[in-house]
């Protein structure tokens, strides 16, 4: 079933609620996942080349970590408001070890 995220919501719970779970019939990493957006970057399934690492803690809040992701791109933690990002915010790229990482065969 669908999986609610919430403040108490953990990234480990992410990975292993959501990530894994629509990753297994592909056994392959999240990233791979993602649609081609026709990126002049685009390097295959789901890739994209990222400017900027985040690095977070599995027992974190995701949410909190969404929030970072924003703010660096946005200058905003506000992660409802996507859609008023301009389009070079929209455009940032971020590597998340949760979506690049094959958690198939690392956990």
């Amino acid at each position: 079933g669908n999986k609610r995220i919430t403040e108490e919501t953990t990234t480990a719970q992410v990975v292993f609620d959501i990530v894994i779970p629509l990753s297994k019939p592909t056994m392959s990493c999240f990233a791979d996942l993602l649609p081609d957006d026709g990126a002049e970057d685009y390097d295959g399934p789901g890739a994209r080349q990222p400017q900027t690492l985040m690095s977070h803690w599995w027992n974190n809040s995701f949410l909190k970590l969404a929030r970072a992701i924003a703010q660096d791109a946005s200058n905003t933690e506000d992660i409802y408001s996507f859609r008023s990002f301009t389009a070079s915010q929209r455009q940032k790229r971020y590597w998340l070890c949760i979506w690049g990482v094959n958690q198939h065969i690392y956990i």
